[in-house]
């Protein structure tokens, strides 16, 4: 059969028609995602807007970053606080100077932390570190 085209790497099989393959495809995406990995599930987890008070009370808010990948340094900020609707976890959304902008756990933070935001607003956020320590 030549409606396959001569650049086919499969010559002898017989022509799908193109319902059939999108059936497939649709079936294929429709399959749930390997659970084995724990970013496969926060990459397709939908997230929800913590409330402002919550997201300024978090003390990584708007913390300076600096993250190496491929060798290249990128400096951002942590714009946005989310949190897993089904994880609970929260997920902190860096926008990096170039624009870009990406997901990361309180932990991947953490490890590229440069500086903490200013809080000099946030008076009660310190008056409840010192009864804590005073505990």
């Amino acid at each position: 059969s030549t409606e396959l085209g001569a650049s086919s790497q499969c010559p002898l099989a017989e022509p799908r028609p193109r319902a059939l393959l999108t059936a497939m495809a649709m079936a294929m995406a429709m399959e749930p995602a390997p659970a084995h990995e724990d970013e496969t599930e926060d990459e397709e987890e939908e997230l929800e807007d913590l409330p402002d008070d919550v997201k300024r009370a978090d003390p990584l808010y708007r913390a300076r970053i600096r993250r190496q990948l491929n060798n290249d340094m990128y400096d951002g900020e942590v714009e946005e606080i989310e949190c897993g609707k089904n994880t609970k976890e929260r997920l902190y959304r860096i926008k990096y100077t170039d624009g870009d902008l990406e997901h990361l756990t309180e932990k991947q933070v953490k490890e590229c932390l440069v500086k903490l935001a200013a809080r000099s607003g946030d008076a009660p956020d310190a008056d409840e570190e010192e009864e804590e320590q005073e505990a």
